[in-house]
C-alpha cells in the first residue's frame, strides 16, 4: 500500500484497511439488555459496533463486537453459548 508522506495521499485507504482488519479481528459478542438499561444500550453504541439487534420479552437481544475491555464491564448482560 502507497502513502505520500508529503500530500497524504493513500491515509484514507490506509485507515479503512485498519478499522476493516481491526473489526475483523474482534468478536461478535450477545447480550441481553434490560429495556430499563438505556444506560447500557448506549455505552454499546459508544463503545463497539452493533451488528444486528432484536426486541424480546425481557428485554433487547444485541450482538456487537466489542473489546475485551468493554465485554468485562458488561459481563452481567452477555448471554453465555451464543453464536
Amino acid at each position: 500500500m502507497a502513502i505520500a508522506a508529503r500530500t497524504g495521499e493513500g491515509i484514507d485507504l490506509l485507515l479503512r484497511t485498519i478499522g476493516d482488519r481491526m473489526r475483523a479481528i474482534t468478536a461478535v459478542v450477545e447480550l441481553l439488555v434490560p429495556y430499563d438499561r438505556g444506560d447500557v444500550v448506549a455505552a454499546i453504541h459508544r463503545e463497539g459496533e452493533v451488528v444486528s439487534t432484536a426486541n424480546e420479552e425481557t428485554g433487547m437481544r444485541i450482538r456487537a463486537r466489542l473489546a475485551s475491555a468493554s465485554v468485562g464491564r458488561l459481563s452481567a448482560f452477555v448471554v453465555e453459548g451464543a453464536k
